[in-house]
């Protein structure tokens, strides 16, 4: 059994690709999951640590089963989940890297029972990423509206003990006071298996979608049973919806930018100590939805390859699909 210092996952390769081109030494290892499936795990030296890197698949249960795999292999001491998020908080800035403070539940399971790891956060901080409370939703937001819809019940739980009503002038009035959130499908999942088998973590993203963009497909509609975004599905949609694929093509090179911007953060991390998470706490935020192209544009960029000769805009749908996901 291999024990790693640091495991750095990512729901999918398009989101690793930026960490995994600066990975040195890099040699293949085959991780199974309880239902057989097999993981494909590069192990490497990042800032002079020892690392292992793997894309679980998006959504919360692929997330959870292979993490779960990885860490009975592994053994990692602690664990970097890097990938690309939707913006929840008005005006921020696509680009921007943000750091877990807090990872709520909005996808109807329970919250983490361990906190991100607070020496951590600090040093991704100083590394330039902003503190953010990441909610991972149980579906796609697609639209704006949605998405403040969401960031409504992040505030109304977020003040709810030091006010007994929020209206809605007091999401203007105090800017100070609004706090910096984004949204996913898969953190929650992650925090969740990391609590449980006590391994100190760290969740970093970049905004990919903005709180005020409209995504170019229902990527929502393209999730199959396993939630997983069916890159068939996106290529199908995408096909019927031409206008759409020059959106999808830009989202698919947004999805590179972040990944490398990720890939600068995590050699700093690599290299920083965890000195173990903070004292547990969380709670849930009922009805949550997931905004975002995140893993959607990383599945759909996937999707636009597999389609061969069908066609390069085809295949800039899917790319761009499979980057934008997270939201």
């Amino acid at each position: 059994m291999t024990e790693i210092g640091t495991l750095i996952v990512c729901p999918l390769a398009a989101e690793l690709a930026g960490v995994l081109a600066v990975t040195a030494g890099r040699r293949a290892l085959r991780v199974h999951r309880p239902d057989r499936r097999r993981l494909t795990v590069t192990l490497g030296r990042l800032a002079g640590g020892e690392v292992a890197l793997a894309a679980t698949g998006d959504g919360p249960a692929a997330a959870a089963a292979g993490l779960e795999a990885l860490a009975g292999a592994l053994r990692p001491r602690r664990l970097l989940v890097l990938g690309v998020a939707g913006g929840l908080t008005p005006g921020l800035a696509r680009g921007t890297l943000v750091a877990a403070r807090q990872v709520l539940a909005g996808d109807g399971g329970a919250p983490p029972s361990q906190p991100p790891d607070e020496s951590w956060l600090a040093q991704a901080l100083r590394g330039g990423a902003r503190a953010c409370i990441v909610v991972s939703a149980a579906r796609i937001l697609t639209d704006p509206r949605a998405k403040q819809d969401m960031f409504r019940t992040l505030l109304a739980t977020e003040l709810a003990a030091a006010a007994a009503e929020l209206s809605a002038a007091a999401c203007t009035a105090s800017p100070a006071a609004i706090p910096i959130a984004a949204v996913d499908l898969e953190s929650a999942a992650y925090a969740r298996v990391a609590a449980r088998l006590f391994i100190p973590y760290l969740v970093v993203r970049s905004v990919l979608d903005t709180a005020e963009e409209t995504l170019p497909l229902d990527f929502e509609a393209c999730r199959g049973g396993s939630g997983r975004v069916s890159q068939a599905r996106v290529v199908l949609r995408a096909l019927a919806h031409p206008r759409a694929v020059a959106d999808l093509w830009r989202l698919r090179s947004r999805v590179k930018e972040a990944s490398a911007r990720l890939a600068a953060l995590a050699m700093l991390l690599a290299g920083a100590p965890a000195r173990g998470a903070a004292a547990a706490g969380g709670f849930s935020i009922p009805g949550g939805a997931a905004t975002g192209a995140h893993s959607t544009a990383t599945t759909a960029a996937g999707a636009a390859t597999t389609m061969g000769g069908a066609g390069r805009a085809h295949e800039s749908a899917t790319a761009a699909v499979a980057g934008g996901r997270r939201a």
